[in-house]
């Protein structure tokens, strides 16, 4: 067996650790970063390795390509270096440009981006990265100059495009203010004195006739006033006629389950109800389980001599005859207390090497068992 040395076990480790924190960066992930970073317990003060990819670009390069401002200040902190190129012999700062080129963003995110690149750095440092070129002579300057002249033809197309709308929807409302006005006009001139059940209402350049007085308009909302009060008497007296509903609280959960208000399946309704509020709390409860009684059984698992026949007759009582009903609930019961799943959920509750662990799972196979049983009876 070939062993690997303290070394090259440090080195693979680093590796391992420096590709996801290049995944991290291309994608954002702030949080990850800073917890791999501490993990690693690399800092300024650390030899942090360099790391490139098939490109030849740092983790400083990946997160100037994607704009992150955050990782873009913690990489330069950690003394990546701000002068490195990738393989076109792009610097961090092309790579920012590039970006605010590519994505239409404003100079304003670009200097901001400037910012926390160059961090605490002497005053001369921005010029001296701006004056860097690329293996195509493009220069970073050359690339902010080119960022100016987009945001101000952007500017200028906004601004034209808005002018045309202002212009044309004054236009438009010029022409309407006249028409009504003209309509209004029209519809005065031909208005008949003698008739006093008209009347001529104007309301902001909108001009209708309407020929009901005052008098017929009180008479109309009085009726539909009345009418409205009758039909709330009613529908009082149709509801006291009615059989007293249960409790919002039982109601809702009943048409949850889908139970039946039959006082036949009252007793088993509100066990599997209290069934479910105690399965509630023991899944968000992180106490750990001592006994097998700390878990909350379903309701037909009485002990070990009941039958998937028993358990699916208990089951219909619950549900109230309701064959949607209870195919739902007999899938949810087998996905609860299917042993693997159980086991993912509550696994780490359980005490290691006690005859409580062994005792609950016996009975998780048992009642999952039952699940299986009573499902294969309804489906035949």
């Amino acid at each position: 067996v070939e062993l690997c040395s303290s070394g090259t076990m440090k080195r693979q480790r680093e590796s391992c650790h420096l590709r996801k924190l290049a995944k991290y960066t291309r994608s954002g992930r702030f949080r990850r970063v800073a917890k791999r970073l501490d993990k690693m317990k690399w800092s300024a003060s650390d030899n942090v390795p360099d790391y490139r990819d098939e490109n030849g670009r740092s983790l400083l390069h990946l997160a100037a390509a994607e704009g992150h401002g955050g990782l873009i200040r913690t990489f330069a902190e950690l003394g990546c270096s701000l002068e490195a190129k990738d393989v076109h012999g792009n610097t961090p700062v092309h790579l920012i440009l590039y970006h605010c080129l590519q994505t239409g963003k404003s100079p304003v995110i670009a200097d901001r981006l400037l910012s926390d690149l160059l961090g605490c750095q002497r005053p001369g440092r921005r010029a001296e990265l701006l004056r860097l070129c690329n293996s195509a002579g493009v220069s970073c300057q050359r690339l902010l100059d080119r960022l100016a002249d987009q945001e101000a033809a952007t500017s200028a197309a906004a601004d034209a495009a808005l002018t045309a709308d202002i212009d044309e929807r004054d236009a438009d409302n010029s022409e309407t203010i006249i028409w009504q006005r003209r309509l209004a006009d029209a519809a005065a001139d031909d208005a008949d004195d003698d008739n006093d059940g008209a009347g001529f209402f104007q309301d902001e350049g909108e001009a209708f006739w309407t020929f009901e007085t005052l008098d017929d308009w009180f008479d109309r909302i009085g009726r539909e006033y009345a009418e409205r009060r009758q039909r709330q008497r009613q529908q009082r007296a149709a509801a006291a006629e009615l059989p007293e509903q249960p409790p919002p609280r039982q109601q809702r959960q009943c048409k949850q389950l889908k139970l039946a208000d039959t006082p036949s399946a009252a007793p088993e309704c509100e066990a599997y109800l209290r069934y479910k509020d105690s399965y509630l709390a023991f899944f968000q409860s992180k106490s750990v389980i001592d006994s097998v009684d700390e878990v909350p059984w379903p309701p037909f698992l009485i002990d070990s001599a009941v039958g998937p026949e028993a358990a699916l007759r208990w089951l219909r009582l619950a549900v109230g005859g309701d064959a949607e009903g209870l195919v739902a609930e007999l899938r949810q019961l087998r996905v609860l207390w299917h042993p693997d799943k159980f086991m993912q959920k509550f696994g780490d509750r359980l005490p290691a090497g006690r005859p409580v662990r062994e005792a609950v799972l016996r009975r998780v196979t048992l009642a999952s068992q039952l699940a299986n049983g009573a499902a294969a009876l309804l489906a035949g």
